[in-house]
């Protein structure tokens, strides 16, 4: 069975402060490249998933930074009784998550300590 890690691009890959584009690109993260290669080496298969429209300059940004991966927002071993919507992976790795323990308190509270002027809708990205 293949392990299959979902690696989020912006913010994780590569820096990223806020939104300024599909082209524009910040340099890599340091020990991105080198911890990719870890993972790959380890066996898992890595999937690059991003929100960005333009995979193809994703592609680029990561062959000229040299940053192993094997596929961009698909997985090839995504069960077919799954919604493909929702890209299957062992594991995300995201800049913005938030881990559920089965608490939807101790979430919540998490959620407010991120953003905890979230109620202010002049807040855009």
């Amino acid at each position: 069975m293949v392990n299959v890690i979902a690696v989020d691009f912006d913010g994780v890959i590569h820096e990223y402060e806020r939104w300024k584009g599909d082209a524009h690109f910040d340099d890599p993260i340091i020990g991105a490249k080198e911890h990719m290669e870890k993972l790959k080496d380890d066996g898992w298969h890595v999937i690059v998933y991003t929100c960005r429209s333009n995979v193809q300059n994703v592609k680029e940004f990561l062959e000229e930074h040299k940053i192993p991966y094997d596929a961009i927002n698909e997985n090839k071993f995504q069960p077919p009784d799954l919604n493909p919507n929702k890209m299957f992976a062992d594991i995300y790795l995201d800049d913005r998550c938030v881990r559920f323990d089965g608490s939807w308190s101790t979430a919540y509270t998490k959620i407010k300590s991120i953003y905890p002027d979230h109620d202010d809708d002049t807040k855009i990205l």
